[in-house]
């Protein structure tokens, strides 16, 4: 289905062009009325397949966390997270004595959410408290289709030899859990088929969080150094050409594609407020 196919934009709402990808719709002139409902799923999937990223501003949200998953449920099956699954709805805020990268507000890695997971097709994220405009805590996303488009023929083929190793080591009250996983870093789409990037960047020795989370490459190909590789990728998914930095304002709500883009946030400091609420969105199938 194309743009033009879809249910037609509901005329509360403005479609801007996001750069260097993305697309904003804004309410008039920030319309108190202009909700979720306005936004039916083929719309949104449309836009998602043809931008990636959505960004919704200046609405009436933003939304209650059961409105948030009604939402949610129009475009696939909200996910439940933890050990056992609990939530469908999680705070992203900073907390004291942090266990997991979203409690914390220092390095986040550039990832994609459900590595050791089923994958979710859709990341829907709403601001509930943002940082000042002067002040980091901006959330990165790289578009990884992009990114490959513009890679030169011979680091794509080297691109498409390797297969990363995540690991991931929870710690739970029967002991350590240790999760491991084995992804190429170049995939297809797998609604689309084009080609993506699927890589967890790794966190750097002085971060407390290598103690959980590692990414390693197994098999170096002959003739190729470790470091240049890891800094080449890296490089690539910080290019500016392919990086779409959000600022947060409190209302707003953004919807990724989690197959075709990578993300990580800016360090912030302790002191600043930022609270985010994500849900994440696996495929329904019968679409």
């Amino acid at each position: 289905m194309t743009f033009s196919e879809a249910a037609p934009l509901h005329p509360a709402w403005t479609r801007i062009p996001l750069r260097p990808f993305g697309v904003e719709l804004i309410a008039h002139a920030h319309d108190s009325s202009a909700g979720l409902h306005q936004l039916p799923a083929d719309l949104v999937q449309s836009l998602i397949r043809e931008h990636r990223l959505i960004v919704v501003r200046g609405w009436c949200g933003p939304a209650t966390e059961t409105a948030l998953e009604e939402f949610a449920r129009t475009l696939g099956t909200p996910q439940r997270w933890g050990s056992p699954p609990g939530k469908t709805v999680l705070d992203i805020r900073m907390r004291p004595n942090p266990r997991k990268l979203f409690d914390d507000s220092g390095f986040m890695p550039m990832h994609w959410d459900g590595i050791h997971d089923p994958t979710p097709a859709l990341e829907i994220f709403q601001c509930l408290q943002a940082p000042p405009a002067h002040e980091p805590g901006a959330t990165l996303f790289c578009d990884t289709a992009g990114v490959l488009a513009d890679t030169e023929p011979a680091t794509r083929a080297l691109w498409q030899s390797l297969i990363f190793r995540y690991e991931s080591r929870d710690v739970r009250e029967q002991g350590e859990v240790t999760h491991s996983v084995e992804v190429p870093l170049v995939v297809a789409h797998p609604h689309n088929d084009f080609p993506t990037l699927r890589f967890r960047e790794p966190i750097p020795h002085s971060e407390d969080a290598t103690r959980v989370r590692s990414t390693h490459l197994d098999q170096v190909p002959d003739g190729h150094d470790l470091a240049d590789i890891m800094e080449g990728i890296r490089r690539a998914l910080y290019d500016t050409r392919h990086l779409y930095p959000h600022h947060w304002q409190v209302g707003d709500l953004v919807i990724a594609d989690n197959h075709a883009l990578l993300h990580t946030r800016e360090p912030y400091s302790p002191t600043v407020s930022r609270h985010l609420q994500r849900i994440t969105v696996l495929a329904d199938q019968s679409r």
